[in-house]
């Protein structure tokens, strides 16, 4: 089953009902922002709020071990310091948070090791983080958020589940069964869940939310990069790297498709990728400039 755990952690992040961000950080829960990194970069973030008029948070989700996230998260300090006050000595300041949620041992970088302030970053590995409000939040996403912290059972998840099924809102009720389908996969839960979800009948169902249609898009954008990277690999480039893969899993599917259409059929360059998001973000811009006239 292909994962979307990004996708989740995003909705479930920028949901005005969640406490997830607050708890975590132990900041206040600020008004969440467009997660375009900016400068025409075709960067996107996973999240970023803005606490006050010079305060804002930063948070990357990183399921795997990537070595490189210390140069990554500088990257993106950079990008959105620009995008926020444009070099103005203003006074932002900006908390980033590398937020891992694998089971497995972490070996990334707890902050930058060369850069000082304003560069620095704070590593949280969930799987060590007490689950503490969460557990109680009236929220159903905060509560599988939980579920992936310290010290939780699998009667935790089982609990969790039947709460699930009792909620009223039959589409928040599918969109909670998906978060923790997909999540369970994390902690060696999935079997159990699938199993459960079986047994109500609620698997097909799971299809038609609107969450999945979404997951459906992201799953066929990343068949899409895995072919043209095959592409690059067979005709003796190397395979498309993370920064490539990030840009476009930022763009639509048809979008993507016509990237992939335009360097595999009419020998676009591997610039191609980059002009895609270029050209959105410059059409983005004009119409903003319109709309405040």
């Amino acid at each position: 089953m292909i994962s979307h755990y990004d996708t989740i952690f995003k909705l479930i992040m920028n949901d005005p009902r969640s406490r997830f961000v607050s708890l975590l950080t132990g900041m206040e829960q600020g008004k969440s922002l467009s997660n375009d990194a900016g400068w025409y970069t075709a960067r996107t973030v996973d999240y970023i709020s803005r606490i006050s008029e010079t305060n804002f948070v930063h948070i990357e989700i990183q399921t795997n071990v990537d070595k490189t996230m210390h140069w990554r998260m500088a990257n993106y300090f950079t990008l959105l310091n620009h995008k926020l006050h444009r070099w103005e000595d203003d006074n932002v300041h900006i908390s980033q948070f590398l937020v891992y949620i694998g089971a497995d041992s972490n070996s990334m970088l707890k902050t930058h090791p060369k850069f000082g302030f304003p560069y620095q970053y704070k590593t949280i590995e969930l799987s060590k983080c007490k689950v503490g409000q969460l557990a109680t939040s009236s929220f159903y996403g905060d509560r599988i958020l939980g579920l992936l912290m310290a010290d939780v059972t699998q009667g935790d998840w089982q609990n969790t589940f039947d709460e699930i099924c009792t909620l009223r809102s039959e589409p928040h009720k599918l969109e909670a069964l998906f978060f923790i389908l997909h999540l369970s996969a994390l902690r060696g839960m999935q079997e159990m869940i699938e199993d459960a979800i079986l047994e109500m009948g609620m698997y097909e169902a799971l299809k038609s939310t609107p969450l999945t249609a979404r997951a459906s898009e992201e799953n066929s954008i990343g068949t899409i990069i895995e072919l043209l990277s095959d592409f690059f690999v067979e005709a003796g480039h190397h395979p498309l790297n993370d920064e490539e893969c990030d840009v476009l899993r930022g763009l639509d599917l048809p979008r993507v498709k016509n990237v992939y259409k335009a360097i595999t059929r009419t020998g676009a360059r591997r610039s191609a990728i980059f002009a895609a998001t270029m050209i959105e973000q410059e059409k983005n811009s004009d119409r903003e400039n319109k709309n405040g006239m």
